[in-house]
């Protein structure tokens, strides 16, 4: 979706694929380039879902709101990483030296200027970045060290990234989220 609003209640993503490859794309079920007052998720899964970036959601200057949601078992599937290489043609890119096909935000990706993410009573399990890039359940950058990334309530366990320069080893933080999604029956 392009320069629009967003909102998602009680909805199951599951089995989806994006772009496979490619620095700012991806979105294996939902990709947000540029919006003015974001996008809402409350009350939904994502499952299993896979792109270059962002295996679930993807963001590119779009705020984003996250409640009592269910993000597991995503890929980030591009590789590299997304990264400025001075010595790489600045012709093809907008003025950039961008090298790397993805990867980053197994499950939830959020990149702008001045863009703020909000994750409140939501599991993120069990979800993976591709090879040689970070943030296995969620990836948050901003061009002009703007914006705000809160999690609230909320488990974020399991997950895989690359280790190394920018992803700390920490203890994971368990705690069951406030809500969690009931199975439903298929449609026949």
């Amino acid at each position: 979706m392009r320069d629009g609003n967003l909102t998602v209640i009680d909805a199951i993503f599951a089995g989806n694929q994006g772009a496979p490859v490619g620095p700012d794309t991806g979105g294996g079920a939902i990709y947000v380039v540029g919006s003015k007052n974001g996008a809402l998720i409350v009350k939904s899964t994502f499952k299993n879902n896979k792109a270059a970036n962002a295996g679930a959601f993807g963001g590119l200057f779009c705020p984003l709101e996250i409640y009592d949601s269910l993000f597991t078992g995503n890929q980030g599937i591009g590789n590299g990483a997304n990264s400025d290489d001075a010595t790489k043609c600045s012709v093809i890119n907008n003025g950039q030296h961008q090298v790397g096909s993805g990867g980053n935000g197994g499950a939830i990706y959020s990149d702008g200027a001045s863009v703020n993410l909000k994750v409140c009573g939501t599991a993120v399990l069990g979800n993976a970045a591709g090879t040689g890039a970070f943030g296995g359940g969620l990836f948050f950058t901003s061009n002009d060290f703007g914006g705000t990334l809160s999690i609230i309530d909320s488990t974020m366990t399991g997950n895989t990234g690359a280790t190394g320069r920018w992803s700390p080893r920490a203890p994971p933080r368990t705690r069951a989220p406030r809500w969690a999604p009931t199975p439903r029956a298929s449609p026949s």
